[in-house]
């Protein structure tokens, strides 16, 4: 059985209070630690900043301007387009 992994990720979050320390870069990071790099990344309304430090870490990119719900139905849509016994998770910057 194959398992794949999609992270979402957005420089356009509504605002929200967060635990200190926890920003984009620093979850994904987290995520990268457990998972490793084997995972696709939706980048939707990615800043520069942002584009650039996925860059560093070499992770397979998809750049969106979908928006929230957008992003999360082209992350569906590419989902299935894997065997239907493909186990998919489903995964975003903010949790």
């Amino acid at each position: 059985m194959d398992f794949k992994i999609f992270y979402r990720i957005s420089s356009e979050s509504y605002p929200k209070e967060k635990l200190p320390g926890a920003t984009k870069e620093r979850c994904l990071e987290n995520f990268v630690n457990v998972f490793g790099t084997k995972f696709k990344v939706i980048a939707d309304n990615c800043h520069e900043p942002l584009l650039k430090h996925l860059d560093t870490l070499k992770l397979d990119k998809v750049e969106t301007n979908l928006g929230n719900s957008g992003s999360f139905r082209h992350a569906l849509k590419l989902a299935c387009e894997y065997d239907p016994e493909t186990i998919v998770y489903f995964a975003e910057d903010d949790y």
